[in-house]
């Protein structure tokens, strides 16, 4: 069952965020909810999300430090001698996000993308987008910005 927790009002929409009920899952997306309010996550009203592998990393930590024993922290690529279950928090990193077996993460940038991360930037990130020459994710009518962010 997934549940929605209504996070807050930008003069955009309001800010929902999905989990699947468990509390550990909620911590989760409870730090995207954060990240989003520290403009360290960039949410637009389409419900995309220009998230990066350290947006990830810092909801796996949370996640990690209530649930350690939660079936998505699985090592992959460990021979059969070692145990696949990660041990501390220092094993989640960009690399393990990025290689999950889902491979959900896996065209996610390594380089944080931010509210005032540059088109240049974005560019090098995703080298297929069409943005305009002066293109600025803060002046994008599409973001969604934290309430004390807008004008």
């Amino acid at each position: 069952m997934v549940k929605m927790v209504k996070l807050i009002m930008t003069q955009i929409q309001e800010i929902y965020l999905n989990f699947d009920g468990s509390t550990g899952e909620f911590v989760h997306e409870m730090t995207h909810g954060y990240q989003f309010e520290t403009c360290s996550l960039v949410l637009y009203s389409s419900g995309y999300s220009a998230g990066d592998l350290h947006d990830e990393v810092g909801a796996y930590k949370a996640q990690f430090a209530y649930d350690p024993d939660n079936h998505n922290f699985i090592k992959t690529n460990v021979s059969a001698w070692d145990s696949n279950q990660i041990q501390s928090m220092s094993e989640i990193t960009t690399s393990w996000i990025g290689n999950m077996r889902s491979g959900i993460y896996s065209n996610h940038p390594n380089t944080p993308v931010i509210l005032s991360t540059s088109r240049e930037a974005l560019l090098k990130m995703y080298p297929k987008a069409n943005l305009p020459q002066n293109y600025s994710i803060m002046k994008d009518s599409n973001v969604a910005i934290p309430k004390r962010f807008s004008k």
